[in-house]
């Protein structure tokens, strides 16, 4: 009996070990895929469990970069950016802080708003493109798959709600059914487009001014009430680009959509460091403290590699001095009025 109870509790350790050391390994992702397409461009992290991103936002500097931090994960080799008819995405990287967390570095053609959220087991970073406003109206590939199948109630939506919070603003409409939405994003100026499918705005247009979180002001109303689709539409006059979460499909059948309060501009990653070139030792000295000169059997050693405050010092020879010639004396000529070295005839000696 206790065999069988010592093989039981040996058992139930292995098993609490094993779980232990699973749940300290990393997650690995599996996959890096980007998808662009004409309303955004999608960044799909395919790993066993969602990563959930721990900050997302754009760093300071002229380039527009996106940095997106992760906990401890291991990452593949990033892709390589697909072609694009309006291309987005400029270069994508993965890098490893000190602390083991990971970062997603987005170098982008500007700054547009961005959400990050999961479907499953992965993690999806979307981009949405600013349009012109002169296209057709443009419907997301995932959108159009949900609006494809049979023929769908037309629920009514009598009024939306939006309540600030101390970091972010959440609007929200209770609906009887969960809601399909086609999200993007419109310039000059700039607007965050949220619209809701087989969906009817009761109540009158509206707009109520925000002033915070980086939203001017919220309007609701109905977009289009007869023809292929029934849509009511929700406009963010935005301020600047930031992170959004909109929408999601909550238990209660609420479309809900939020946006954070803008956060301090990030800097930007460090420079890769160069690795410094290992340093050459100075040759050893001989016992009367001069350097060996180089033999043939080390060819390489030689006057150059050798530091010049361990070369032996060079006695300086003094340069002879030159001998400066004396001008060469003036003899007197006939016409110089100097007295004469022969005695005249009338000189008288005294």
């Amino acid at each position: 009996m206790n065999r069988k109870n010592n093989r039981l509790f040996g058992l139930a350790l292995l098993a609490l070990m094993g779980t232990a050391a699973w749940a300290q390994t990393p997650p690995a992702v599996q996959k890096i895929t980007i998808l662009p397409s004409r309303l955004n461009a999608r960044i799909l992290l395919e790993a066993a469990v969602p990563l959930p991103a721990l900050a997302a936002a754009y760093t300071a500097g002229e380039t527009p970069q996106l940095l997106v931090e992760f906990g401890p994960a291991k990452w593949p080799e990033p892709p390589a950016v697909p072609a694009d008819e309006t291309p987005l995405v400029k270069d994508i990287k993965v890098m490893t802080k000190s602390n083991g967390r990971s970062e997603l570095l987005l170098t982008l053609t500007g700054k547009v708003p961005f959400r990050v959220f999961s479907e499953g087991s992965r993690t999806i970073i979307e981009l949405e493109k600013i349009l012109r406003g002169t296209e057709d109206y443009l419907i997301a590939p995932d959108v159009q798959s949900l609006l494809g199948g049979a023929d769908r109630p037309i629920t009514d939506l009598p009024a939306v709600d939006i309540a600030a919070r101390a970091d972010r603003l959440i609007v929200s409409a209770r609906r009887g059914q969960p809601a399909i939405a086609n999200v993007f994003a419109l310039g000059n100026p700039l607007r965050l487009i949220v619209d809701i499918f087989d969906c009817r705005y009761i109540g009158p247009t509206e707009k109520r001014p925000i002033g915070k979180f980086g939203v001017e002001s919220v309007r609701v109303g109905q977009f289009m009430s007869a023809g292929p689709y029934t849509i009511t539409r929700l406009v963010f006059d935005l301020r600047d680009p930031g992170l959004s979460a909109c929408p999601a499909d909550l238990p209660n059948s609420r479309c809900s959509s939020s946006l954070r309060r803008p956060p301090t501009p990030l800097p930007p990653p460090p420079p890769p460091r160069r690795r410094k070139k290992p340093r050459k030792r100075p040759p050893s000295r001989t016992a009367s403290g001069r350097i060996p000169a180089p033999s043939s059997s080390n060819p390489s050693l030689s006057r150059r590699t050798i530091p010049r405050r361990l070369l032996p010092r060079r006695r300086s020879r003094p340069s002879p001095r030159r001998r400066r010639k004396k001008p060469p004396l003036l003899k007197p000529t006939s016409s110089s009025p100097g007295p004469s070295s022969t005695p005249s005839k009338n000189s008288r000696v005294n």
